[in-house]
């Protein structure tokens, strides 16, 4: 477990979210397919977890290693911190060049936090981790992992989290609705990461 505060981490997360969020938005014209969204945001995320090892682009994955201690809070802030900058940004490259700001409430909107959401968040958040720590590390690894997101989000998860932290400020659609949805289903998917790496090993084995 590291000490220090990683720099090359913050820009990676940072380029990662970005790059994730710039193309599952681009998607997400009006009229689109969820699957088109979902699929960018799986592809993306397996090229740019190939391209930067060992990282973690998704809220789901950082809150999940923060809880377990495999980083230290500093370090999981920041790449949070990162992951939302780089989120807004990419919302922002888009709407300024599709040219359609004023329309921008209708490239995003998210569901509404209730029982069978929270349920369904808290299971894909364990599934994901899972996935993530006993696959992502190696080419095959990654490509899997990114496909697996991309069943998630295909099946209605709101997993790429940063993407409607960034959806939400861009719309100015802040609202108590759009918010608790939000951030419970960062912490609800980041609970299941966590129970993940504390009980995958006892549930499944140690890895050979």
């Amino acid at each position: 477990m590291e000490d220090e505060l990683d720099t090359k981490m913050m820009m990676t997360e940072l380029i990662g979210s970005l790059a994730v969020v710039y193309f599952a938005a681009r998607f997400a014209m009006p009229g689109s397919p969820t699957m088109y969204s979902a699929m960018a945001a799986g592809l993306v995320l397996a090229v740019m977890m190939m391209t930067f090892t060992g990282a973690m682009i998704l809220p789901w994955i950082t809150i999940g290693k923060m809880a377990n201690g495999d980083i230290t809070w500093q370090n999981g802030a920041l790449a949070f911190a990162m992951q939302m900058l780089g989120a807004v940004l990419a919302w922002t490259i888009n709407m300024w060049s599709a040219g359609v700001l004023d329309h921008a409430e209708h490239m995003w909107s998210v569901g509404t936090m209730d029982v069978q959401t929270g349920a369904m968040t808290l299971i894909g958040g364990f599934l994901l981790m899972i996935v993530y720590n006993r696959l992502a590390g190696d080419a095959m690894g990654n490509a899997a992992t990114g496909i697996f997101v991309w069943m998630l989000a295909a099946a209605g998860l709101s997993v790429v989290n940063a993407g409607d932290v960034g959806g939400m400020l861009i719309t100015s659609g802040w609202t108590g609705d759009n918010m608790i949805m939000i951030f419970g289903s960062m912490i609800v998917g980041g609970v299941g990461a966590t129970a993940a790496l504390m009980f995958g090993d006892m549930l499944l084995g140690e890895e050979e």
